[in-house]
């Protein structure tokens, strides 16, 4: 999933794709909401799928924990604003306010903390 269409901003920003050929895609993903942008550069033949592939182990190494967790269909955008809303409130670990609140367990928590420092060290 294109978490608020940061990941085509990160392909711009580090150069594998011009913003110009971003826009286009987006103009595609909103008649197409099913793709990822990933597959439609793809298909674009703005970058190739090994390129594709690195590039989203990077993202993914730079993304915050709700982010992965929502790109993994964990948790919802409207469930992380509520946890982030009582982060803000009363301090502690998004881990373990997205577990205390139930909107998913200590594992798939400690698996995507897992993703992310392996995808770091990639």
């Amino acid at each position: 999933m294109d978490v608020d269409g940061k990941f085509g901003s990160y392909l711009v920003a580090t150069g594998r794709v011009p913003e110009t050929v971003v826009q286009k895609a987006r103009s595609y993903q909103a008649q197409m909401p099913f793709m990822r942008i990933g597959e439609i550069l793809v298909n674009l033949q703005a970058i190739g799928f090994t390129d594709l592939l690195e590039s989203l182990r990077g993202y993914r190494a730079q993304c915050k924990l709700g982010q992965l967790l929502i790109m993994e269909g964990i948790i919802t955008k409207p469930q992380l604003e509520n946890a982030l809303q009582r982060q803000s409130a009363a301090g502690g670990l998004m881990g373990e306010i997205l577990v205390t609140l139930g909107y998913c367990t200590a594992e798939q928590v400690q698996e995507a903390l897992s993703v992310q420092k392996k995808q770091a060290n990639a």
